[in-house]
């Protein structure tokens, strides 16, 4: 985790993580129906539907503190959601890969899994 991120921020980053763990669990067991539809619902419902939606106030607001830890909590946990979306839909993700400035390889596919101890 950043340890630049307020408390609010650090939690939205375990959840994600937390989410990993759940997935990958899914992914061992076999039950790739399961694993993407939790990928999924994490992706689209609570990520794109609440903490961006959420987070609007917060990147318009003056706090300059605040908008920074939330734009580096979303970076990160776009690159999670990135990760555990790559065995379900690999070319567009690793498109979108490709166009992020910072991240911790060139290739997706070649990338860690996201650790779920956090």
């Amino acid at each position: 985790l950043s340890t630049d991120l307020n408390d609010t921020d650090r939690e939205l980053l375990r959840e994600a993580h937390r989410k990993a763990a759940e997935v990958s669990g899914l992914i061992e067991e076999f039950r790739l129906d399961l694993a993407a539809d939790a990928v999924y619902h994490f992706v689209w419902h609570r990520f794109a539907d609440e903490i961006i939606e959420e987070s609007k106030p917060i990147l318009k607001g003056e706090d300059q503190a605040s908008k920074d830890s939330r734009a580096a909590a979303l970076y990160q946990i776009l690159l999670v959601s990135l990760k555990l979306l790559h065995p379900f839909m690999p070319y567009v993700t690793e498109s979108i890969w490709q166009e992020l400035p910072r991240k911790d390889t060139d290739a997706l596919m070649v990338s860690l899994w996201p650790e779920h101890n956090l």
